[in-house]
């Protein structure tokens, strides 16, 4: 599969990327909607998603054995600092390979970013390769990041490879959890944390647990 332009998934319940390829693919306008990102190949986003009623579960997001290969997330960012990117909830110019763009109070959200190669994307702000954030109270997310390489993506504001965020309690005592385990990160660069950065603006309800490799 070939995208010739960003693909917006929003409040989609059940979301399956399986061996898709997306290259050379460019972001360059503004979404004036929360929670719909600007990125270079795909951006999935989730706003207090209505469920229909004849839908069985919880969202679930699975992106597997996807190559993610010279995307560009190039809309201008007025927020030069970190505070005041990850305060607004429209987003420029990041996550230029995939985005997932969570704020979600109604439903837990699962997600499993897994065996993927994001090679030589480029975010004008934040995750070259991959960008995460979880907004929203009462709920609790998972995320797990496996078995994915990071080679040569670029964020000018900070991680180059991948960026999670975090901006919500979850439910109290039951934190969001993120997994990011036997991944590569290799040449990666962005002005702060090239290889990973990861933001959280909490009361410290959330689990964070990374095991990577980098060469």
């Amino acid at each position: 599969m070939f995208s010739e332009a960003v693909l917006d998934i929003y409040n989609t319940p059940r979301i399956t990327l399986l061996g898709c390829v997306f290259f050379n693919n460019s972001g360059t306008g503004i979404s004036r909607n929360s929670f719909r990102g600007n990125t270079g190949a795909v951006s999935i986003g989730f706003n207090n998603v209505e469920l229909d009623q004849q839908a069985d579960g919880q969202p679930q997001v699975f992106v597997s054995n996807c190559n993610f290969t010279r995307n560009r997330a190039t809309a201008e960012s007025f927020f030069r600092s970190t505070n005041s990117a990850f305060f607004s909830r429209i987003f420029t110019g990041r996550g230029g390979g995939l985005g997932l763009f969570v704020n979600e109070s109604l439903h837990y959200i699962n997600a499993l970013i897994s065996d993927n190669h994001f090679q030589d994307n480029y975010a004008r702000s934040f995750g070259g390769g991959l960008y995460m954030v979880i907004f929203g109270a009462n709920t609790q997310n998972m995320f797990l990041v496996r078995r994915n390489t990071f080679v040569d993506n670029t964020a000018l504001l900070g991680a180059g490879g991948l960026l999670m965020t975090f901006f919500s309690v979850g439910v109290r005592g039951t934190p969001h959890t993120t997994i990011i385990s036997d991944c590569t990160f290799s040449g990666n660069m962005g002005e702060s944390g090239g290889a990973v950065l990861t933001y959280i603006a909490d009361e410290g309800n959330v689990g964070l647990i990374i095991h990577y490799h980098v060469i």
